[in-house]
This record gives C-alpha cells, structure tokens and sequence, in this order.
C-alpha cells in the first residue's frame, strides 16, 4: 500500500508539474504579447512604420493568431528605429535643461544659448561648434554645483 501512495504521489507530482510548466509558457506567451501590443501603440504614436501593417499584426495578436518571421522581423526593425528617436528625444531634453540650468546660473552667452535651443526645437542639429560651446559650459556648471 506504501509503495502504491507513493507511485501515485509522483505521478501526480509529475502531473502538477507538467500543468505548472504550461502555466509558465503561457503566461510568458501573453507578456510578450501585451509587450508587443504595447510596442505597436509606440510605433503609432511615434508615426513609425506602415499604420494598416501593424494593425494587420495588432488584430492577429489579439485573435490569438501567430505571427510568421517576416512580422517579427519588420517589429524589431521599427523597435530599433523607435529606441534611436527615443534616444534622441532624450538627447534634445537634456540639452534643454542644461540650457535651462546655464542661463539660471548665468552661465554662457543667452543670445547664443536661445539660438541653440531654436535649432534643436526645429529639429535641426546642432553643429560641431555647438556642441564643444555645450560641454564647456557644462563642464564650468558642474564645477560650481
């Protein structure tokens, strides 16, 4: 009777584990797709990628339906572009609160820290000269902070 309350024991122990494994996939199967749902929403908003593309892999995420390679691919593609632009927003935030910061430390020349600015707002880049003009300012910010 021992040794039939064991092989039972494992049995079920082999059986709860198995559902607990399944459990695991699929709930890692629906992270990834509120992750990629999530994702999709970005790119929207960003203006990134083919709008009827990605509703086309919206709707089949939602309906359960699995997305084939050349989806996936075309999603990390725009994901790589939509990290570069966030680095940049990022970028172009920081140099505005370092302006911010120099001309409320009355630091570097105003006319020339708004004429920075203006360019950055424009989305044009700002030149080599600049840039260096930035970091020296910075770098006397930092020594009085």
């Amino acid at each position: 009777m021992k040794g039939r309350n064991f092989v039972e024991l494992e049995r079920e122990s082999q059986y709860l584990n198995a559902k607990l494994e399944q459990l695991m996939m699929s709930v890692k199967s629906d992270d990834k797709t509120r992750w990629t749902l999530g994702l999709i929403k970005q790119l929207h908003f960003a203006r990134i990628g083919n709008p009827e593309r990605l509703n086309g892999i919206k709707k089949n995420l939602e309906e359960g339906i699995a997305v084939d390679k050349a989806e996936v691919d075309y999603l990390k593609q725009n994901f790589k572009v939509l990290q570069k632009v966030l680095d940049e927003k990022k970028k172009i935030q920081w140099t505005f609160d370092l302006i911010q910061n120099l001309k409320a430390n009355e630091i570097g020349n105003f006319d020339r820290l708004d004429i920075i600015k203006k360019k950055l707002e424009e989305g044009r880049p700002a030149d080599k000269h600049e840039i260096e003009y930035l970091k020296e300012k910075h770098d006397m910010l930092q020594k009085i902070s």
